[in-house]
Order: structure tokens, then C-alpha cells, then sequence
């Protein structure tokens, strides 16, 4: 397990990027920026998302990093999470009696509880 400075949500952040810089080490701190921009773009257009700001590449770029790598605006916000249904055919889930597709399967997942 590595430890992780504080902050750590950052630093967890940081420590993945540290990986992805090793294996493209001609990445830019631009593309990796672009990541938050992009994100940030798609969230906008869905109507229930908590914010409808979209980040500027520029703005940043700029900003004072919070850990290597990492300014605050490249964290993902507390309120941050997935969740996935797994689906199948009926011949897949040989164990159901329903007609149709089964959901199999499902998780979800929030916060820094992987860092």
C-alpha cells in the first residue's frame, strides 16, 4: 500500500498520474488538464448535474497545484460516484425463470474509499 500525503484525495490523484506519465512519458500537463475540461463539458449538458460550469484549459493550467501534477479543479468533488447494472440475455442466466434480459449483477462506488 502506499501512503499518501495529505491532502490525501490529491495526492491519490497525483500518485495514479505519476503512473500514466511513466507509461507516456510524452504527456503534457496541457492533456492531462484537458481530462478535467472535457469532463467538465460533458457534466454540463446532463440537467440534473450538481454544476453547469465548464472549466476553461487555460484557467487550469494556471492554477496553483494542490499535489504534483494536480491543481483543485483535476479532483473529483466529494459528491462524485458510479454505479453499473450488469445485464444478460435469458440464455446467460440460465438460473431465471423471467422472459427476457436478467440483471445479473451491479456495484457502485463514491468518494476516496480506493485511495
Amino acid at each position: 500500500a502506499v501512503e499518501l500525503a495529505s491532502p490525501r484525495i490529491p495526492h491519490g490523484y497525483s500518485h495514479a498520474t505519476d503512473a500514466h506519465i511513466k507509461a507516456y512519458p510524452k504527456l503534457t500537463r496541457r492533456q492531462l488538464a484537458m481530462v478535467a475540461v472535457l469532463m467538465s463539458h460533458q457534466g454540463a449538458r446532463h440537467p440534473l448535474a450538481a454544476s453547469s460550469r465548464t472549466l476553461e484549459l487555460d484557467h487550469i493550467v494556471a492554477l496553483p497545484p494542490v499535489a504534483p501534477h494536480i491543481s483543485q479543479l483535476e479532483c473529483a468533488r466529494r459528491l462524485d460516484g458510479a454505479a453499473a447494472v450488469i445485464v444478460s440475455s435469458h440464455t446467460l442466466s440460465a438460473s431465471s425463470e423471467a422472459p427476457g434480459p436478467c440483471i445479473t449483477g451491479g456495484g457502485e462506488a463514491a468518494g476516496a474509499a480506493f485511495f
